[in-house]
């Protein structure tokens, strides 16, 4: 039984440590994102929202 438990134990802290990479990858991207985009980011936005109309008239 305690070779189970600390298997489990084990899985939740791997999960935890996945979760915290991909926030930490997430939060990378995101400063990237905004630092190299400030003067795309207009362009990116239009381009974004025309994907959105397009798939709501899809959906539609």
């Amino acid at each position: 039984m305690y070779g189970g438990c600390h298997y489990q134990a084990n899985c939740v802290f791997i999960v935890i440590v996945i979760l915290q990479l991909i926030l930490s990858m997430h939060n990378t991207i995101n400063f990237l994102l905004k630092r190299q985009l400030n003067n795309g980011r207009s362009c990116l936005y239009s381009f974004y929202f025309s994907n959105l109309k397009a798939s709501r008239s899809l959906i539609k």
